[in-house]
């Protein structure tokens, strides 16, 4: 418990030491290599897409200031992040959902249902995962 604690202490000092405005937001590259430098055991296939997403900006938030820079909350870039580190609960679900078929197009809602009576997965993560498929 302590080390998850440290971990989320250390996330949470890497996004503000990127977040120089005080905005509570980072650009994408800066998410891009925060989740890296904090997940480093990610395999490289989950590299290349979290890169693919940050570059097409699907789960990103809003234009920061006018800008032409895509942006992530501090409650995307946690919500993101808890998705890495619950990656195998969030299998379990799916599979519990769909009946282990691995075909099955589940519904946003069944799925959220089944996650709030198996585990602390929050509407904010399955939003992202959606919005990831």
């Amino acid at each position: 418990q302590l080390l998850k604690g440290l971990i989320a202490e250390n996330a949470k000092s890497a996004f503000i030491t990127c977040d120089t405005e005080n905005t509570g937001y980072i650009s994408t590259e800066n998410f891009y290599t925060i989740i890296l430098s904090i997940n480093k055991t990610l395999p490289e296939s989950v590299k290349e897409s979290i890169q693919e997403m940050t570059c097409n900006c699907k789960m990103m938030g809003d234009l920061g200031g006018g800008s032409d820079v895509h942006t992530v909350s501090f409650g995307h870039f946690s919500a993101f992040n808890n998705i890495l580190k619950k990656i195998d609960v969030i299998k379990v679900i799916y599979l519990a959902v769909s009946e282990g078929n691995i075909n099955l197009e589940v519904s946003k809602e069944d799925f959220i249902s089944h996650s709030q009576m198996m585990t602390d997965i929050t509407p904010l993560e399955v939003d992202i995962l959606y919005q990831l498929c």
